[in-house]
């Protein structure tokens, strides 16, 4: 403060000069409202920004699934392909076999001619390459329908290891959802939070640039008594906190002190004007009770029913 105009107990008129604050000091708070304002949107914008999209794990671990059920039926169709053409070889190839035994049994039988030896001899080659061909058909059907087996069951575990992998996949995903949520929920809370405390700071920053417009004259807005001040030149301002606004059920009530010697200027009955930042209303003062231990005197007063612009906290008289 640079000048004290005012003294406590003086009777001001609407537009008296109270006071002139550094202007100085209210730039430099100021530009370090400006700052905390800056600081706390920057934050704010990061508590209520949009988590980045990313691809679920389930969605991976369902395709992988996808993928092992079809190669599990193109396993199966192909593995019985073969060994549908392996059984055709083998009835083919007995086929041959039964023919080639009843040609060997009709020259055996013939006797008029009878055949010769070179034919019966021509006649079980023929019958030994039957049974050769038909034992090797047999084997490579078997070897086939094994092979189907082996080949099923591998693409049946891929199918069990994507399914395993997909439960996981789904836990993970519920757990980073569920995580997820809490931390929106936090973000949330804390960003009610903090928008209550940058209205705070808008509202200190909106007080400082009018005291700068005002050249930090203070001045008195209406006919009054100065009732109390404690400044003096040179002493920076303490921030307010003396009255203080509650809520008494749908009542707001204002509360402040007096020092004791200063009890008779006030009584029950007498109106006051409250002002927090732009709102101002009158308030009926309800009792003036006396604080034995801090020598002081307890002031309550009710605001006017149709006060709005009103919260609970801090406020002026």
């Amino acid at each position: 403060m640079d000048v004290l105009y005012a003294s406590a107990g003086q009777t001001l008129k609407a537009g008296d000069a109270i006071a002139r604050l550094n202007l100085t000091e209210l730039q430099d708070a100021l530009e370090a409202a400006n700052v905390t304002l800056s600081q706390q949107q920057a934050e704010l914008a990061q508590l209520t920004a949009s988590p980045a999209s990313s691809t679920s794990t389930a969605d991976s671990a369902r395709q992988t699934l996808t993928r092992a059920q079809e190669d599990y039926a193109r396993t199966g169709d192909r593995t019985q392909a073969a060994v549908d053409e392996a059984d055709a070889a083998l009835t083919q190839a007995l086929q041959t076999q039964d023919e080639a035994a009843s040609l060997l049994e009709e020259l055996q039988a013939q006797t008029d001619p009878a055949a010769s030896e070179e034919e019966l001899a021509a006649a079980r080659q023929t019958l030994d390459e039957a049974q050769q061909a038909a034992e090797a058909a047999r084997q490579a059907l078997e070897n086939a329908q094994n092979s189907r087996e082996d080949e099923l069951l591998a693409a049946q575990r891929s199918i069990e290891d994507a399914e395993s992998a997909l439960a996981q996949a789904e836990a993970a995903d519920f757990q980073a959802r569920s995580s997820a949520a809490l931390t929106a929920q936090n973000n949330q809370a804390q960003a009610d939070a903090l928008q209550l405390e940058m209205e705070k700071t808008e509202e200190g920053i909106a007080l400082l640039t009018a005291c700068i417009q005002s050249g930090g004259l203070i001045c008195a807005e209406r006919d009054t008594q100065l009732l109390a001040c404690d400044l003096t030149e040179g002493q920076p301002c303490p921030e307010s906190g003396g009255l203080r606004l509650a809520k008494e059920g749908s009542e707001l009530v204002a509360q402040f002190t007096l020092p004791s010697g200063r009890s008779d200027e006030l009584s029950a009955g007498q109106a006051v004007t409250i002002t927090q930042g732009s709102a101002r209303t009158e308030a009926t003062v309800r009792t003036v009770t006396e604080d034995s231990e801090s020598d002081t005197f307890h002031v309550t007063a009710a605001l006017s029913e149709e006060a709005s612009g009103f919260r609970a906290g801090t406020a002026q008289a």
